[in-house]
């Protein structure tokens, strides 16, 4: 009878389901959940996100990176990213199928809830677009960005070599790919104590500083940022600590006062202040007094 009841077409049903549920779950954690059609799109050119055209060695520099390949290095919530091969340059490739569905029926008469779902994928894209938008027009420096292509061109007429998590290369139309050029940089926290363990107290210090002063140049220039978590969000290069997510950022003149700048200081270095403590006691004082010197430093 259990013989029987195995051979039964539900039971086939059910194990064929359990196998294929498996199989992709195995898939999806040996990529990342990486594939070429979630970084593609059908999005039309739109002049909200059109940026100046680079000066000639700028142009030529980023022609130069792009030269080479690039090789898998993680995923974000909003890109995957990938590093070219000599290590110095990140670049970031959209999930365009996480705000697909407004593409296809964001015009189409829908029930309320179901409306909903899609607007807020369309609210999402143009989030993303808006703040790395955002993120090169006013903080170029402050972000390390190369170069943001978010609408599709005829100016690299080149392909792009990717080479995914599991040694997959492919080769896209950079013309058709929307993407984000960045410097790569160490983590924040990892970076500063592998300088003190080094003996190099002076260059985390100016790191330090460095990060107070990107903190305080954002805010003067009236831009707010959604999500400051100094552990994932922040890294040190050679000279100088950018914010390397450019995804939550918005237009906020509020920003500009000094009640408003001292107030988002105060707030984005707690977790600074309470690394120190724990980590490197003999340095919290200092780290504390360089906070605090910033935070009432600030004036209109």
């Amino acid at each position: 009878m259990k013989k029987k009841y195995l051979r039964s077409w539900p039971s086939k049903l059910a194990l064929f389901l359990l196998c294929f549920g498996a199989a992709e779950r195995i898939c999806y954690r040996l990529t990342d959940g990486f594939w070429m059609s979630k970084v593609t799109s059908s999005l039309k050119p739109d002049p909200r996100w059109d940026v100046e055209p680079l000066e000639p060695a700028a142009e030529l520099a980023v022609e130069k990176i792009l030269d080479q390949p690039f090789h898998y290095f993680g995923s974000g919530g909003e890109c995957y990213v990938f590093l070219s091969q000599d290590g110095k340059t990140i670049m970031k490739v959209f999930k365009h199928y996480r705000m697909r569905t407004n593409l296809f029926c964001k015009d189409w008469p829908l029930p309320s809830p179901l409306k909903t779902y899609v607007d807020s994928h369309q609210e999402r894209f143009e989030r993303i677009f808006t703040s790395c938008k955002i993120a090169y027009d006013d903080l170029r420096e402050e972000t390390g960005l190369i170069y943001v292509h978010l609408n599709k061109t005829n100016q690299f007429k080149k392909k792009l070599t990717l080479t995914d998590k599991i040694n997959v290369v492919h080769h896209i139309d950079l013309d058709n790919l929307e993407f984000v050029l960045q410097e790569r940089g160490d983590l924040l926290f990892p970076k500063l104590t592998k300088l003190i363990q080094n003996g190099q107290q002076e260059k985390a210090k100016a790191m330090i500083d460095s990060l107070l002063n990107l903190i305080i140049a954002r805010c003067k220039k009236g831009v707010a940022d959604g999500d400051p978590a100094l552990k994932r969000n922040f890294a040190c290069l050679s000279d100088r600590v950018i914010a390397i997510d450019i995804g939550p950022y918005t237009k906020d003149p509020y920003m500009q006062g000094e009640r408003a700048c001292r107030r988002e200081l105060f707030c984005e270095t707690l977790k600074l202040r309470d690394w120190a403590r724990k980590c490197h006691p003999a340095l919290f004082e200092e780290v504390n007094a360089k906070i605090d010197t910033a935070i009432f430093s600030i004036n209109e």
